[in-house]
């Protein structure tokens, strides 16, 4: 995954060096080395890698959800030799063939990533700092076209040719993957065992009565389990929607428009990061090293998720983006390794946050479909990016995109208010298709050991 899964958003020095073999250099006037319809064109073919990188999963989960790990791997080592062959062989056919072949990169390597997220599953007290740990090795990825750049600046060889020889590096890494995994992905021990902690369960006709003799104390105890927020699961009603609520729940369409703008924020500085600092080459360098190098703060991102609960994570999240564009709006060139560092941060944290939001909202029955869709959308609304970086070269300064889209996040706060709101209400946890015209009771056992017994307490909560 390290070497794979997030390759195409290792964009910049890939463009630089792409720019330095003259790619789309027949669009600029003669003369010219450069010009704003080659940097629009090489933009291009970012533009639709990211789509891809990010719309591709509603394919590779559904592929996931139906064929399992294996083939979902397989299928992104074929994808992968796909683009690296097709690139090898664009600059003898026509040079547009690169958006095609970035396009595939774009699908191919977050596919890899699909096949592999459940692997968390099989270390349930460490679920949070693993999915980080994924995130933080699909950002790690990137730096797989510096080494790209380094190489062809210092060895003369061209791009096309390195691109041959990452198949042979794509090929010992899938097979051996491929080899170990097993066909059916680890599903959560709550789903293998088809329950929850704490048990939660319906009350029908009668409640165990045997316990009338139990202490106040027991009694008590059962309660603060009602109202403990850590230990139920206040998201229940939404694992139990079919597919189309899901869907159309709040917590679903919150998420897509929290992630899109967020994302189409990353999306669009990386694009635009070249441009940006055209006249202080070494920050973009800087840029490259402090995005790529976001895999060493996957420890503490890691901790931080495992520390905090769903609703602060949301709202890290959204906090470290919105100090990224402030801090990349100051026109002061040593200001930006602030907005460097929480654009990197921002980067490894989201998406951790991302897998793990939809596994305990809505758990793993529509998990690669709900993580798919949400993906196109995001996808989709990334594909704004294009149209943002031709507005910073011809229209308006960076700054006012970029303060746009800032202040467009503040008001992404919304989903963890929302998130609050959800943990706070007691009964969150109740069967959704229970009669409303009856009373519902819930009961929830729990059990206190002594040294000459075990006790069961079994407290009725009633709601009308």
């Amino acid at each position: 995954m390290l070497i794979i899964s997030g390759i195409v958003f290792g964009w910049p020095p890939l463009e630089d060096e792409m720019e330095k073999q003259g790619v789309f250099r027949y669009l600029c006037a003669p003369g010219q080395d450069t010009c704003k319809s080659q940097a629009l064109r090489l933009n291009l073919v970012y533009t639709l890698g990211a789509f891809t990188a990010t719309g591709s999963a509603v394919a590779s989960g559904a592929i996931f959800d139906r064929y399992g790990p294996v083939w979902t791997s397989i299928t992104a080592m074929i994808i992968m030799v796909l683009g690296c062959t097709c690139w090898y062989f664009t600059e003898s056919i026509n040079q547009n063939m690169y958006i095609l072949s970035f396009a595939l990169l774009g699908i191919g390597g977050p596919a890899c990533q699909v096949s592999l997220i459940h692997i968390s599953n099989l270390f349930p007290s460490l679920t949070s700092a693993i999915s980080t740990a994924f995130s933080g090795m699909f950002v790690g990825s990137s730096f797989v076209f510096k080494v790209f750049s380094y190489i062809a600046n210092n060895y003369n060889v061209g791009i096309p040719v390195l691109f041959l020889y990452y198949i042979i590096v794509l090929v010992i890494l899938f097979i051996p993957s491929i080899l170990m995994m097993h066909h059916k992905p680890y599903l959560p021990k709550a789903e293998l065992t088809g329950s929850s902690s704490p048990s939660i369960s319906h009350n029908n006709d009668n409640n165990n009565d045997n316990n009338n003799d139990n202490d106040n104390d027991n009694n008590d105890a059962a309660s603060q389990v009602l109202i403990d927020d850590t230990s139920i699961n206040h998201w229940t009603k939404f694992r139990q929607m079919d597919l189309l609520q899901q869907l159309l729940s709040w917590p679903f369409l919150v998420l897509v428009t929290f992630m899109s703008i967020n994302s189409l924020h990353m999306v669009y500085y990386i694009g635009a990061v070249n441009d940006i600092f055209t006249n202080d080459p070494i920050y973009v360098g800087v840029f490259t090293y402090a995005w790529n190098g976001g895999v060493v703060l996957v420890p503490f991102v890691g901790l931080l998720m495992q520390r905090s609960t769903l609703t602060m994570n949301a709202f890290y999240v959204n906090l470290a983006g919105i100090i990224f564009g402030i801090f990349s709006s100051i026109p002061v060139l040593q200001v930006q390794y602030v907005a460097f560092f929480f654009i990197s941060l921002q980067n490894v944290y989201i998406w951790g946050f991302f897998f793990i939001y939809l596994s305990e909202v809505f758990g793993y029955a529509n998990y690669g479909k709900l993580m798919g869709i949400s993906s196109v959308v995001t996808a989709i609304v990334g594909l704004l990016e294009y149209l943002l970086v031709y507005l910073t070269l011809n229209v308006m300064k960076y700054y006012w995109v970029n303060m746009t889209l800032t202040i467009l996040k503040v008001g992404l706060f919304y989903l963890p208010y929302r998130m609050r709101q959800q943990t706070m209400q007691r009964n969150s946890y109740e069967p959704i298709n229970y009669s409303d015209n009856q009373p519902a009771t819930t009961t929830i056992a729990t059990s206190s050991s002594t040294s000459s017994k075990t006790t069961t307490t079994t407290t009725t909560i009633s709601t009308n």
